[in-house]
């Protein structure tokens, strides 16, 4: 479902940024500091389908990237670009970010390519080792042996110019090395759209593999769904030590309290830059307290009530008349549990295809949504009328 993300809404899933943030922060090693606890290589950050696993990590991104801890991300995706539902890129795209956001990297990173031209299409272990790992050991030998202080010593007596900049480069590279295990942060997403049994089971065991290395770790932060069986096992194969869990709880109170307030947040800028909005005539309090309902039926998914927003702001529709219509569609009762736990959005999806728009440009914009629910229940890997062994909904320890 990761093409059906929206920006994540204010004063939500702080509790979960938190827990990233921390896994972030912690140390290699606890030392003989007993209050401290040393981190792990890969934290896996698991949830439903459509709980918000892709917003929150867009999120961690954008703060990690502002902090100077990002060090790459790769989003898997059925509905973007071509290949990124694959693992044939990823390697290349992380050493690509990686050569790219540590200034004076690309030099020995098109060193390697030259020295390997089939780097390639050699298997991601070795993709990751010539393109990664050779690269950074390189550099790290290049700003610290003789020819560094030569140049330090000629820049010192002479005008700014290219040694002076390589001479900047290798200070902050030595410096970034000393800080190298919180900043070398890498965040994948969507494993379950990663097209392939193997494909998927390759790139978690590459993440652990790559999190062990002595000299240059690194750390990802990887999502996937806990229906996935196959995520699941490749996380369990990884071992204790060394992944991290943290799990997105679908079913909490804080979680309903954060949609109900998304949802009147939402329902409000629609009644306030709705194109019709002087022409419509609204109930007073509208929505009122059909947003508490709409909150309980979600059952912890964010993909449920923005699909309704999504719904209800159509440019050339009537939100009043949608937000019932839509109402008069979906079962009186919560039908979800944890047996079916999609059956309120399998409920809402089924409505959405059903829709009959009033008007050609009314049915264009809804035709646009059904594109995107249609494109999430393909990919998605479940029915969303389904029965499951409910030991693929507990988190693995």
């Amino acid at each position: 479902m990761t093409s059906l993300t929206t920006p994540l809404y204010a004063h939500t899933c702080e509790g979960i940024l938190a827990g990233l943030e921390k896994w972030v922060a912690e140390p290699r090693s606890a030392g003989s500091n007993p209050r401290l606890t040393a981190s792990k290589p890969l934290l896996w950050l698991s949830g439903s389908l459509g709980s918000g696993k892709t917003t929150v990590l867009r999120e961690l991104a954008q703060r990690c990237s502002k902090d100077n801890r990002l060090l790459a991300s790769f989003f898997f995706s059925t509905h973007s670009a071509p290949g990124v539902n694959t693992d044939k890129y990823f390697v290349p795209t992380l050493a690509y970010q990686i050569a790219t956001n540590i200034p004076g990297l690309w030099d020995f990173a098109s060193s390697a390519i030259q020295d390997d031209p089939e780097i390639f299409s050699r298997p991601p272990d070795e993709q990751m080792l010539g393109l990664i790992f050779k690269p950074l050991e390189r550099y790290l030998r290049y700003s610290t042996r003789h020819k560094y202080w030569w140049r330090r010593l000629k820049a010192s007596v002479t005008s700014r110019g290219p040694w002076t900049e390589k001479l900047e480069q290798c200070t902050a590279f030595r410096k970034l090395y000393r800080e190298w295990w919180n900043r070398g942060i890498i965040i994948v997403d969507g494993l379950d759209e990663c097209v392939g049994i193997e494909a998927q089971r390759r790139v978690i065991a590459l993440m652990a593999w790559a999190g062990e290395r002595r000299r240059f770790p690194l750390r990802f932060v990887a999502s996937g769904p806990v229906e996935n069986r196959n995520i699941v096992v490749g996380f369990r194969n990884v071992g204790r030590e060394s992944r991290e869990f943290l799990h997105i709880a679908s079913n909490s109170h804080q979680r309903e309290a954060e949609m109900n307030a998304f949802v009147k947040e939402e329902f409000d800028r629609i009644k306030r830059n709705h194109p019709m909005a002087e022409a419509i005539s609204w109930p007073e309090n509208w929505p009122g307290e059909v947003t508490d309902l709409l909150a309980k039926k979600a059952n912890g998914l964010f993909v449920y009530v923005s699909r309704i927003v999504a719904f209800i702001n159509n440019p050339s529709g009537n939100p009043v008349e949608l937000l019932e219509w839509l109402l008069s569609s979906l079962p009186l009762e919560n039908t979800a549990d944890y047996t079916r736990p999609f059956a309120e959005l399998d409920a809402l999806y089924t409505a959405i295809l059903n829709y009959q728009g009033g008007s050609n440009q009314d049915g264009q914009d809804i035709l646009e949504l059904r594109k995107r629910v249609l494109h999430a229940m393909i990919f998605s890997g479940k029915e969303f009328c389904y029965s499951s062994a409910p030991s693929h909904m507990f988190p693995i320890r």
